[in-house]
């Protein structure tokens, strides 16, 4: 699976569907970032995702460079991708750069641009509000995270991420509770879960 990313050819060999058999993929479409920009109430990128087939890194990569979608490269879409990923938690542009691979001066540059979305910030400091107030944070399906220790940038970006991240493996891990109800296991075999994703192995 995913064949156009390197990263993942090391993996493919450990996951061979036997003779008659293959193994489906399927995940959640850019759940994340609709998370965050719904909870951001961004309305300008909540009409965008209302959109049938609406690509969130491309767009975000027009924001960053500049340029029309048509002329977005490969490598500015990949960038943009990373950006939504973790530029929505408040990543530092140094630790950027380094788990992205991109030049300290561009993950600067394009951070700076993502990060400077007003919805962002607003929903950065309901956050942190809320982390003064009690130190907890309940997700929609009613998950709770008690923040101990200092309240810094740290704790801070800790807490942006747990609400999505918690409701996306929530959702997916009831997902897989309906799954075992309705599927022929003799015929459907559940692989994995992995955060927005589900692997199965069906007959061909």
């Amino acid at each position: 699976k995913r064949s156009d990313d390197p990263r993942q050819a090391k993996f493919r060999r450990f996951f061979i569907a036997p003779p008659g058999r293959v193994i489906l993929h399927s995940d959640l479409s850019q759940a994340e970032a609709r998370y965050v920009a719904w909870v951001s109430r961004d309305t300008a990128l909540i009409e965008r995702f209302l959109q049938k087939d609406f690509d969130v890194h491309t767009y975000t990569a027009t924001k960053i460079y500049g340029v029309p979608a048509n002329q977005i490269t490969p490598a500015q879409r990949q960038r943009a991708k990373a950006c939504n990923h973790s530029g929505n938690y408040c990543i530092g542009s140094r630790t950027f750069s380094y788990i992205s691979k991109i030049p300290y001066q561009e993950a600067h540059k394009v951070l700076s641009v993502y990060q400077a979305n007003p919805y962002l910030q607003t929903w950065w400091e309901s956050v942190r509000n809320q982390l003064r107030e009690n130190r907890t944070l309940t997700t929609p399906l009613g998950r709770q995270r008690v923040f101990y220790g200092r309240l810094d940038n740290a704790t801070f970006r800790q807490a942006y991420g747990f609400c999505p991240q918690s409701t996306i493996g929530d959702i997916i891990t009831r997902a897989w509770f309906l799954l075992t109800e309705i599927l022929d296991p003799t015929k459907c075999k559940l692989l994995l879960q992995v955060h927005d994703e589900i692997d199965l192995e069906v007959d061909e």
